[in-house]
């Protein structure tokens, strides 16, 4: 991402990397010492794979569509969230989580990983 004082724009062909997670994509667009920034999409009825959570917590902003936000607590309990566009929330460290799109209409969320 840009150094401190200087402006960087990432147009969407110079993301940094794209990994397929489950039936769904994460694009990377940056990081620097304190977070990673980037987004996940899931196709109509897509499920993405269980990410294994981060040691500072995660951030997501649903940006279109919605989905369900399934985390997977230490002691084996689950939890659904429904979120849809416009609404952010936070995974807490080293909760283990996953997005399903059960609608019929894309998904696109933003994730910023604290580091």
């Amino acid at each position: 991402m840009a150094d401190e004082g200087r402006t960087e724009l990432i147009k969407k062909w110079q993301i940094k990397g794209m990994d397929r997670c489950g039936e769904g994509f994460a694009r990377f667009y940056g990081k620097d010492d304190t977070i990673y920034f980037g987004s996940f999409s899931l196709a109509p009825m897509a499920v993405g794979g269980i990410d294994k959570g981060h040691p500072r917590g995660e951030y997501f902003l649903c940006t279109e569509g919605r989905f369900v936000l399934i985390l997977h607590h230490a002691d084996k309990e689950k939890e659904y969230l429904e979120v849809e566009a416009g609404d952010a929330i936070f995974v807490p460290k080293n909760v283990d989580h996953q997005l399903i799109n059960d609608s019929d209409k894309k998904m696109q969320a933003t994730f910023t990983i604290l580091l």
